[in-house]
């Protein structure tokens, strides 16, 4: 039987003190002229986060900074608001509306789902884990060999005198099944890990060495996340303190690895950025480099996804860009949201694409009604997850636990990386690695 998990205040006693804190310090110890929106936003955030860790108490079991209003809404906060001073003034305007209409898109979608949830019953859906156990070993040797073919066709990135050049080669130069099936290899690893624990080492490691010898850094991160949390759920051990040091360090391996990339390639080390570091072999210093530039992006790339869809230079998509997932698999070049940026803005962005962000992905499709619809749609997504493993939970059968606890630990590394690459887009294997851990869930029901 898996322990019973007991209500802690403490959270939010700390949160609600911080926001008034700040409150005073706004109201109070500020002249009106330092009442920028960038200190609006933090004020108003700061406030919100108190609001999200009060309603996020209906999931004791998990922890505090997984559960679902506090990880969305957080995850938003620190990928807006504190990279928001790494870009320039003239973005203060016009990024804090997209802020605040995402952010009540979050708001509406965390209390809207009790009364959407009486319609849902995936929480009932039981595993038979010998089916899945069998399947996911089916999935995974398929996806193995379309990994070793999709190497043998593009090469070990990671080898490569160029590697982030090899990396956008291979996305953009290879038959789309194939690299969208080699790409499944570590979510068929991943479903092995939940039926198997420790015994599935073998595929995890296959899949992880995959992922490496490709350059990829941020598909290892959607890989690993999810097993950490599997082990949080059902040990009950790993706490928010740990997630959080965790979190700090895959922050400093994000880092290293992009200065790693960043020195092996000729027309990013000698760029003005990086030139003195690489130089002087500095790679902390390329490292934090590398770090601040991709924290901007946040806000830079939804202001000026704005700025094109208002310039009708992008046209509204209505919703196209949600079925780049079918699209990118035919063979040939296939222009996502990111690629699309790009190509209107005619600027360069390290690694391929333009991000179009969260918001500026909603934007995109629907103008501001849009932006709130994403926002709400991710936070409904995580919220029903989150439901889901309480239910399973509270039944007592961790193994049933050890499967939900995967995929809502997906589902959460999704709502982090989503401020970047946006709801599905340009996250499209994301998206189908989401899909396929519902429909082997579903397939496998006992």
């Amino acid at each position: 039987m898996l322990r019973p998990v007991g209500l802690d205040r403490r959270p939010e006693i700390a949160a609600a003190a911080l926001a008034v804190a700040l409150a005073v310090l706004v109201g109070g110890s500020l002249t009106l002229d330092w009442v920028t929106p960038r200190v609006v936003q933090l004020a108003i955030g700061a406030g919100l986060v108190a609001v999200f860790v009060r309603l996020d108490n209906d999931a004791p079991m998990i922890p505090r900074v997984l559960r679902p209003a506090t990880a969305v809404f957080a995850s938003s906060l620190l990928a807006s608001s504190s990279t928001f001073y790494l870009v320039g003034d003239e973005f203060e305007t016009a990024y804090l509306p997209l802020w605040l209409v995402q952010t009540l898109g979050f708001l509406a979608g965390h209390l809207a789902f009790p009364r959407m949830s009486r319609r849902l019953r995936g929480a009932q859906l039981r595993v038979n884990l010998r089916k899945l156990d069998r399947y996911a070993w089916w999935m995974f040797w398929v996806c193995l060999a379309a990994a070793v073919m999709y190497l043998r066709t593009v090469g070990i990135g990671a080898l490569g005198g160029d590697l982030e050049q090899s990396r956008i080669d291979a996305a953009q130069g290879t038959t789309g099944y194939l690299r969208l099936i080699a790409f499944l290899t570590p979510a068929a690893a991943a479903l092995l890990f939940a039926t198997r624990g420790r015994r599935a080492w073998f595929p995890v490691a296959a899949a992880a060495l995959f992922i490496l010898s490709v350059g990829s850094r941020i598909p290892l991160l959607y890989f690993a996340f999810p097993l950490v949390v599997v082990v949080a759920l059902v040990g009950q051990k790993i706490k928010s303190r740990h997630i959080v040091v965790v979190a700090i360090l895959a922050l400093v391996f994000l880092g290293w690895y992009g200065a790693f990339r960043i020195e092996g390639q000729e027309g990013l080390n000698n760029h003005p950025m990086y030139k003195a570091a690489v130089a002087q072999g500095d790679t902390t210093q390329v490292a934090m480099t590398a770090v601040e530039h991709y924290a901007g992006v946040i806000p830079a790339n939804a202001v000026l996804v704005k700025r094109l869809v208002d310039q009708e230079r992008i046209p509204l998509q209505y919703g196209q860009t949600y079925t780049t997932l079918f699209i990118s698999v035919l063979p040939g070049r296939q222009v996502s949201p990111d690629m699309m940026v790009r190509e209107a803005s005619n600027k360069e962005f390290i690694g391929g694409g333009i991000p179009p962000t969260l918001m500026g992905e909603g934007y995109m499709n629907w103008g501001w009604p849009g932006v709130f619809l994403n926002a709400m749609a991710l936070m409904l997504l995580a919220r029903y997850w989150g439901s889901v493993v309480v239910s399973v939970y509270r039944s007592g059968d961790r193994y049933q636990l050890r499967v939900v606890a995967l995929i809502y630990g997906y589902v959460i590394a999704w709502a982090v990386f989503a401020q970047t690459s946006g709801f599905a887009g340009s996250a499209t294997i994301t998206l189908a690695t989401f899909l396929v851990f519902v429909a082997m869930r579903r397939l496998a029901r006992a």
